[in-house]
């Protein structure tokens, strides 16, 4: 067992999560250059609606969010940037493993208490799916529905492709993603509990007309686990927006 491991590692060496420099065994899954400074855990007491750490970065005075609850294990930057953009561009099943981990963490510190029927993911358009080959946010749910208990199904369609998000401001991206998603409804949702799962959430724009096409379809309630959310820069940008 030993002697293989070593073989493999030989040919095919781990590497960081997050910057996919070549590292040894002891140190997987992260470098050292990427735990100093830490990862930016959100780990402070969290608002249950947008996710962020309450003290410092709430967004909800200034985001409507369609979603019951929103928490994620790390913000958007740094390290952690670094590597949700690597784990777009290439499969990994280390990387996914990893992140699917603190998620898991995150869902059962903060959603615990709560009767989950299904987990879904956030879709991609099919031209996109064909041009990338997977579905980061699917990969992270069928993971996650096996740590859970719970069935994975695809309730959530892409009907057609839309712009980038990146750039556009609040109301931009909600006018950008109307009526772009769809429910299969051969499910039935009337009273059913859902985690949504997503890669990153930004003005919660995307996962707001998925929670509100499921809300349509008879779901009761949507809660939003993703891997990563963005923060304003400091308190003082959160009272101005």
């Amino acid at each position: 067992m030993k002697i293989g491991r070593k073989l493999r590692d030989l040919f095919f060496p781990p590497r960081c999560v997050f910057c996919d420099r070549v590292i040894t065994r002891r140190e997987h899954p992260v470098c050292p250059a990427c735990i100093e400074p830490p990862p930016p855990h959100i780990i402070e007491t969290a608002c249950p609606r947008c996710g962020r750490e309450k003290r410092l970065y709430c967004t909800c005075k200034r985001d409507t969010f369609l979603s019951d609850r929103i928490a994620a294990p790390f913000y958007f930057e740094g390290a952690v940037q670094n590597g949700i953009h690597r784990f777009k561009k290439v499969e990994d099943v280390d990387r996914t493993r990893y992140f699917a981990d603190e998620m898991c963490e995150t869902a059962f510190r903060e959603f615990g208490d709560l009767r989950i029927d299904y987990v879904t993911a956030v879709p991609m358009s099919r031209r996109t799916y064909r041009d990338r080959g997977f579905n980061q946010s699917e990969r992270l749910a069928r993971l996650l529905s096996k740590d859970f208990h719970v069935p994975y199904v695809d309730l959530l369609v892409k009907r057609m492709e839309t712009g980038s998000q990146k750039g556009l401001k609040a109301d931009e991206r909600r006018v950008n993603l109307l009526g772009v998603f769809d429910v299969d409804t051969r499910l039935p949702l009337s009273g059913k509990q859902i985690f949504l799962i997503d890669d990153v959430v930004t003005t919660g724009s995307t996962t707001n007309e998925c929670a509100k096409m499921l809300k349509l379809a008879g779901a009761e309630k949507v809660y939003v686990l993703a891997l990563a959310l963005t923060r304003p820069k400091n308190d003082k940008e959160t009272e101005s927006r």
